[in-house]
């Protein structure tokens, strides 16, 4: 009987103290765990073990029954037997009576146990199943979310979301993975099947080809289901017959479909499909089914973004060297359309003007040459804007930088401006700071084209009132800066905030109509604006329609020293410019006689050795001309000598800087003149650093060669006449 009772110091130490540490600690056998839901409460609140006291009680009842039929036997054995045979029996019956009663109590207890815990048990052990699925089912997201990260271009891009989805399929036991993507064909939404996964039993089963496509409208309750982002989960049967006709043609026996949203947009949908066997899966595999869909088609999102951003990248260094290539070829049309055009306005501008020194021409026949005059020097000014803003959209424009005297940018540009419109009833005024520095270091040509543009202008939009030109300068912290500050302010027709704003657009001109009359095409504000801005200045303009315009320049120069112009010396610059108000652009100049002098001039084109020949005559020197680059060396080569050789630029077979390049090579050390119609813009600098002298553009300036005669004859001739013998 002892074996029966070893096991009760145990359970009734737990009964005891209702300590579970003892279990916990592994002191007690497997069968000892039975015991714990003892100490649990029922739906009811009543604790288990209570039904084990109502056990005791039972068997209390039985024990009490035996003792009393113990009695009852041991009456009647009193009157047969002897005492001690008695006893012998009495002890007999008690020992079996309580043997098998103890048996019999622990072998109810158990079955009473094992029955109060056979459901909770079952009920413990399917839900750590469905814990182990769901781990092992993450374990498998995690992994194909590390094999699809692998991809990292178009050659291993299938074969790692293949193996992404072969893991998922392998981890919840399903024949096909697929990947749905929303498209537009025709107009109408469809759904396009794009990837797919197959076991091998799915690999049996009727395929689904890559690229069907289906329109949403045959299916309409799945696009509204969809986009309420709700799946389908649920064995074939269950579905409406409907869907049943149009899934069965592939042997589906479950499936699942869950849509798949990119920043909130509808991408396309997550299917799989078992083909064995009847389910559905639980919201935890939904929820991680629906990752696995998402990390799929990330996948391909972002590889499809990788290739966009190569192939933008590639389209951008297309694109690039297209434009490289257009900029070259509109710098070689540029320079070639600067010649073709300079040309003709070269025998034009050259023979007109000769003509105007003839002081025998009639008023009528001199009135005729100044129209053709002007109207071809207009056209050149358009050609020049023109090649400026050309060069400044390619980005080639470069700064040049030299010192330069204020008072001689101030006189150019007023003195053209107010000869130029001298018939117009405008009072023109000029003030200039009293300590404004004398000398400055900055590209001079540009701040007179800024400067020739704003105030002609003024000239222009201005018929009767004022203009007001003002110089300033501002010293800054740096003693080596100044700012230079010009404005100037008219009393013409002003412009509306609309046309102000509109102001710097290229081709852009106001009041057509009114304005009908006024040359040019619209880009010389364009060009003064992006000049400035190259300069790192500003320009503020300030306007009322009606009422005039005052624009005002600020431009960083470099300060030389703290030289003045000086108050006297502005007041005498103003005196002379009213005197010369009435001084002709054409105006005669007075011609030195060169006999001694020997000039070559060189050009491709006959007529343009015909305006040379003409401007030069009434020098009186000795002129010869020649059509190419090999004559002019052959002429060297034979001996001759010349004061100034004028060197056309584009000539065929050895153009003017292969030729000069020939002749220094020779050792030529005579004046060579660039003579020639390609006037864009840092082309003067080229003609220099290739050994010309110096750069007169066509159409030929009468008082540019005036001075390039006497510069490099009549000067030269002076000095050697007066070397002491």
């Amino acid at each position: 009987m002892s074996k029966y009772y070893a096991v009760f110091p145990v359970y009734s130490s737990i009964l005891r103290n209702r300590d579970l540490t003892i279990l916990k600690e592994g002191k007690v056998s497997k069968l000892a765990t039975a015991f714990r839901p003892l100490f649990e409460k029922n739906s009811k609140g009543i604790p288990v073990y209570f039904k084990l006291l109502a056990v005791f009680i039972a068997f209390a009842v039985i024990i009490v029954s035996s003792y009393l039929y113990a009695g009852y036997m041991f009456k009647s054995h009193l009157l047969r037997d002897t005492a001690d045979e008695l006893i012998d029996k009495i002890t007999t019956n008690m020992a079996m009576l309580l043997g098998s009663l103890g048996i019999t109590v622990i072998t109810v207890l158990f079955i009473v146990l094992l029955s109060i815990d056979s459901r909770e048990i079952r009920e413990f052990k399917n839900m750590m199943k469905k814990i182990e699925q769901r781990d092992n089912l993450l374990d498998m997201v995690n992994q194909a979310a590390m094999t699809l990260l692998a991809a990292k271009d178009e050659d291993n891009l299938m074969e790692s979301v293949l193996a992404g989805m072969g893991i998922l399929g392998n981890a919840v036991d399903v024949d096909r993975v697929q990947i749905w993507q929303n498209e537009m064909i025709d107009g109408t939404l469809h759904f396009v099947h794009k990837y797919e996964w197959l076991s091998e039993f799915g690999k049996q089963k009727s395929p689904v080809p890559v690229g069907l496509h289906f329109p949403y409208r045959l299916k309409p309750d799945w696009e509204k289901k969809f986009l309420a982002k709700e799946s389908i989960n649920c064995p074939l049967k269950e579905l409406p017959l409907e869907d049943q006709d149009f899934l069965s043609p592939y042997e589906i026996k479950a499936i699942v479909i869950i849509p798949l949203f990119m920043q909130e947009r509808f991408w396309g949908f997550f299917s799989l499909d078992d083909c064995r066997k009847e389910r559905s899966f639980s919201d935890d595999e939904m929820n991680i089914l629906h990752s696995g869909g998402l990390l799929i088609a990330n996948t391909f999102i972002r590889y499809d973004m990788t290739q966009n951003i190569r192939n933008t990248a590639i389209q951008l260094e297309t694109a690039l060297k297209e434009a490289q290539d257009a900029n070259l070829a509109k710098s070689k049309f540029l320079a070639t359309m600067s010649h073709e055009v300079r040309t003709p306005m070269n025998v034009i501008l050259g023979v007109t003007e000769s003509y105007l020194q003839n002081e025998s021409l009639s008023e009528d026949v001199r009135d005729g040459y100044n129209k053709i005059y002007n109207a071809g020097d207009m056209l050149l000014h358009i050609i020049n804007d023109i090649l400026d803003f050309s060069k400044i959209e390619a980005g080639k424009l470069e700064l040049i930088p030299v010192k330069y005297d204020i008072m001689s940018l101030v006189n150019d540009t007023a003195h053209m401006n107010v000869i130029r419109y001298q018939q117009k009833p405008i009072k023109f005024s000029l003030n200039i700071q009293d300590n404004m520095p004398a000398y400055l270091i900055g590209d001079e040509l540009r701040i007179k084209q800024i400067l020739n543009n704003i105030l002609s202008n003024a000239f222009k939009y201005t018929d009767l009132g004022e203009i007001n030109l003002a110089f300033s300068a501002e010293h800054s912290n740096n003693e080596n800066e100044v700012t230079l500050i010009f404005s100037v302010k008219d009393t013409g027709q002003g412009m509306t905030p609309e046309q102000v704003d509109k102001l710097f657009d290229e081709y852009t001109r106001f009041n057509l109509e009114t304005n009908r009359t006024t040359v040019g095409i619209g880009l010389g504000m364009t060009i003064t604006k992006n000049l400035i801005i190259m300069m790192n200045g500003t320009l503020t303009v300030n306007s009322q329609h009606g009422k005039g315009t005052e624009m005002i320049v600020h431009i960083p120069q470099r300060l030389i020293d703290n030289e003045t112009i000086g108050k006297k010396h502005i007041e005498s610059f103003k005196d002379m410019l009213l005197e010369q108000k009435n001084y002709s652009s054409n105006k005669k100049i007075i011609r030195e006689l060169m006999p001694y002098g020997k000039v070559l001039v060189v050009d491709d084109m006959k007529p343009n050795l015909d305006v040379a020949r003409l401007l030069l005559k009434p020098y009186q020197l000795n002129i010869e001309t020649v059509e190419s680059g090999l004559e002019v060396i052959n002429l060297v080569k034979s001996g001759n000598e010349y004061d100034i050789i004028f060197m056309d630029h584009m000539m065929p077979i050895m153009d003017g800087m292969e030729t000069v390049k020939e002749l220094r090579a020779m050792g030529y050390k005579r004046a060579i003149i660039a003579l020639t119609a390609n006037a864009v813009v840092g082309q003067q600098d080229i003609f220099i650093a290739n050994g010309f002298d110096g750069y007169i553009s066509k159409p030929i300036d009468i008082r540019q060669l005036n001075d390039t005669l006497n510069k490099f004859i009549r000067d030269k001739k002076n000095n050697t006449a007066t070397v002491p013998q």
